[in-house]
């Protein structure tokens, strides 16, 4: 929920809070958190914080589970192979 309403664009907490089911507070859990990790980041005006979705880090992130799904699938090819010789 949060990344695809960063991927609107950016917004400050208190936008990102509304209407959704969890306390203001964790929202900004969850939002230093993906900072820490580069998910997001985080401009500050005044008091205000702004927060933007990294999407290039989002690209690494998926490079990263596709090395890790790689074996999974070939797997998966191999046994699939195996089940159209044997009809």
């Amino acid at each position: 929920m949060l990344l695809e309403r960063l991927a609107a664009g950016e917004s400050r907490v208190t936008e990102l809070a509304a209407g959704v089911a969890v306390s203001r507070p964790a929202v900004s859990q969850h939002l230093r958190l993906m900072l820490d990790v580069g998910v997001v980041s985080e401009r500050r005006d005044g008091r205000d914080r702004y927060y933007s979705l990294r999407r290039d880090s989002l690209d690494e992130i998926d490079l990263w589970l596709a090395r890790l799904d790689a074996p999974r699938e070939a797997g998966r090819r191999r046994v699939g192979g195996e089940v159209d010789a044997h009809s």
